[in-house]
């Protein structure tokens, strides 16, 4: 892979002033990474995946106030099938 790939983006919105932080569970931290900026998400693959198979993405989302006191848990589950063929 000559460079990274974007999968994807995620955006969280609220309706008042929050942060936020997007984690990859452990198993997906080999090929994949998020790179986020602001309360965007952006998910990219820095490895390549050979054969025909489907790989499934976990993104823990956290959703905090400006005061650290989490308002929001949520997992975003992101499956990718790849071709047994290169394109």
């Amino acid at each position: 892979m000559a460079a990274p790939y974007e999968v994807g983006r995620i955006y969280t919105e609220v309706d008042l002033p929050f942060r936020v932080e997007y984690h990859l569970d452990e198993c997906n931290t080999d090929r994949f990474k998020i790179e986020q900026v602001s309360n965007y998400g952006t998910l990219m693959q820095y490895k390549a995946i050979k054969g025909e198979r489907k790989v499934v993405i976990r993104v823990h989302i956290r959703t905090f106030t400006t005061n650290h006191v989490l308002i929001g848990d949520n997992l975003a589950i992101i499956t990718v099938y790849v071709s047994p063929r290169p394109y």
